[in-house]
C-alpha cells in the first residue's frame, strides 16, 4: 500500500509527458496555442496526483480507524485439580480457561475452539464453550472442566495413551467477525506432562 501513491504519480507523469510531445507535434498550432495546451495537461496533471494522494490518505484513515475497531482476546490455560465432590478425599486434574477482552470493543459472535491433539488423532472440546458469544470491552471470564472426564467423552482414554502417545497437545483459538470477514487467531498451544498430570507450555 505504501508504494500505491508513488505508481499513481509516476503513471500520470508518463500520460502527461506524452501528451505534451503530442501537442508539440500538432502542426498548424502557434505558439500561445501551444502554451495554453501544456499549461492545461500540466494543470491537469497536478489536480490528478492531488486528488490520487486524498483518496489514498482517505482509505489508508479508514483502513486505520476499522482496524482500531477490532476485539482482542487474551487466553491462557491454568492447570487445577478437582474434587468429585465436596466430601471427596482424593483430586484429579482439571483444565480451567482464562479469557479476557483486552479492549474497549466488544465482540459480536466470539467463538473459542479447544483441540486436543493425541496419537495422531484430534479431539475437538470445543463444545466446552458456547458457540458466537457476545462479549462487551474489558470483560473477562473462565472455564473449567475435568481433563481426564472431558476426553474420554470424545473417546480418549488419556491415562491410557501414556506409553504409545509421549506428546498430547492443547491448541486453542478464537475466531469473530470483523470488518464482515471472519477471522481465526490461533493461540498458545500446550503440552501433557504425564508426571504432573497438567498442561505445561512445550
Amino acid at each position: 500500500m505504501a508504494k500505491v501513491p508513488m505508481v499513481i504519480p509516476a503513471a500520470l507523469t508518463v500520460a502527461a509527458g506524452i501528451a505534451a510531445a503530442y501537442v508539440l507535434r500538432v502542426s498548424g498550432l502557434s505558439n500561445s496555442e501551444v502554451i495554453q495546451a501544456q499549461i492545461g495537461i500540466f494543470a491537469t496533471y497536478g489536480a490528478l496526483v492531488s486528488a490520487a494522494f486524498v483518496v489514498y490518505s482517505y482509505l489508508q484513515t479508514n483502513s486505520a480507524f476499522i482496524e482500531s475497531q477490532r476485539p482482542q482476546l487474551y487466553i491462557r490455560v491454568e492447570s487445577i485439580r478437582v474434587r468429585e465432590n465436596a466430601t471427596a478425599t482424593e483430586t484429579e486434574p482439571g483444565t480451567r480457561i482464562h479469557y479476557k477482552n483486552t479492549t474497549a470493543n466488544q465482540f459480536s459472535d466470539l467463538t473459542i475452539g479447544i483441540k486436543v491433539e493425541a496419537a495422531g488423532k484430534v479431539y475437538d472440546l470445543g463444545d466446552q464453550f458456547q458457540p458466537c458469544m457476545v462479549m462487551i470491552g474489558h470483560d473477562q471470564r473462565q472455564k473449567w472442566f475435568k481433563t481426564l472426564q472431558a476426553l474420554k467423552e470424545k473417546g480418549c482414554d488419556l491415562p491410557a495413551l501414556a506409553a504409545s502417545a509421549p506428546d498430547v497437545y492443547l491448541k486453542l483459538c478464537y475466531s469473530f467477525t470483523h470488518a464482515r470477514e471472519r477471522k481465526v487467531v490461533p493461540c498458545q498451544d500446550y503440552k501433557w506432562d504425564w508426571k504432573l498430570e497438567q498442561w505445561v507450555l512445550p
